[in-house]
């Protein structure tokens, strides 16, 4: 289940030219406007009335310190394909406070035509990344699966994106400080806190109010612990034996050419780990209602052990 990442603006008809023949040897075209001046509203509405330009947000990256009005407001600059590259200032009691991380530089290679050439192809160098339409990108990995575990390949392969699921939310990752036109609406890209926005205020902003994330095990984030009792445990062990497995294909084009084994939402929501409105599963919720049901079986065998024990005793009398 993967997942999804950034919004761009335009591609100039060069650029698309010289990528529909297959010959890119850039890394992510040009002109894509990866800034915050472009309307990050994506598929839920139209560019505001001033172009797009984002509440609060300046047009340009502002200097450490400079003056500004909406405490909290977090603005991302830039046009890197890996969004953790990308300048960040946060308003804060008044002032810009401006991250700039400094990340190694991408290593050049030929693009393949599209998403549907490049998905699931081996790739050469690693760490290399194609971005195509909508700004969904392929990086060249040798961990395409990173969640929750990854399981390195002896090769890189080109791992790209799909379009989020949710029709209301961009294709890509917005960035942080890009209009969007439907208040409250939550966008995950991921698993990790950067890439789960909200749209508050007309712009997109890290969202607070993490429902589905990367699993902290640790009770010290944790607050509120109750344990699950026999009957809940009994009751989700129920549900696991409820699920019809099925094998399917995606429909987007970039993650066609095989196969993939797992449930569809649609056809048992359970309690915790599908989201069946946001078409997202949370895969340690789901791994932890397998640990029930294999909690329960044990319970059952360990009680058909202790029968079958009592028969053999009186058996042997």
């Amino acid at each position: 289940m993967s997942n999804r990442r950034t919004l761009a603006r335009r591609l100039s008809a060069a650029a698309l030219l010289f990528a529909a023949c297959g010959g890119s040897t850039s890394t992510t075209p040009a002109d894509v406007d990866g800034g915050s001046t472009i309307d990050g509203g994506g598929r839920d509405g139209a560019p505001s009335a001033d172009g797009g330009k984002p509440v609060g947000c300046p047009a340009d990256p502002p200097g450490a310190g400079a003056s500004c009005t909406r405490d909290g407001l977090e603005c991302e600059y830039g046009t890197d394909p890996r969004h953790q590259c990308r300048e960040v200032a946060t308003c804060s009691s008044g002032k810009w406070e401006v991250m700039a991380p400094k990340c190694a530089q991408i290593p050049p290679t030929t693009c393949p035509a599209s998403r549907a050439a490049a998905s699931g192809k081996e790739c050469s160098p690693e760490a290399a990344i194609c971005v195509y339409e909508d700004a969904l990108k392929c990086s060249c990995t040798t961990c395409p699966n990173p969640y929750p575990i990854c399981q390195t390949l002896p090769k890189p392969i080109w791992s790209c994106e799909a379009p989020n699921e949710d029709a209301a939310c961009p294709p890509a990752r917005p960035n942080f400080g890009t209009t969007c036109s439907q208040e409250q609406k939550e966008c995950s890209y991921g698993c990790e806190p950067d890439n789960n926005l909200i749209c508050t205020g007309g712009v997109w902003q890290r969202n607070p109010d993490l429902k589905f994330a990367c699993a902290a095990s640790t009770r010290r984030v944790k607050k509120a612990v109750r344990y699950v009792t026999s009957s809940e445990r009994a009751s989700l062990a129920h549900e696991v034996d409820a699920i019809k497995l099925a094998t399917y294909e995606y429909t987007d084009p970039g993650l066609a050419g095989g196969r993939h084994l797992g449930f569809i939402i649609e056809d048992r929501a359970t309690t915790y780990a599908a989201d069946a409105e946001r078409n997202q599963v949370d895969l340690y919720a789901y791994t932890s209602t397998l640990v029930a049901a294999v909690q329960e079986q044990a319970k059952r065998i360990d009680a058909l052990e202790r029968e079958l024990r009592t028969v053999r005793a009186t058996k042997a009398r």
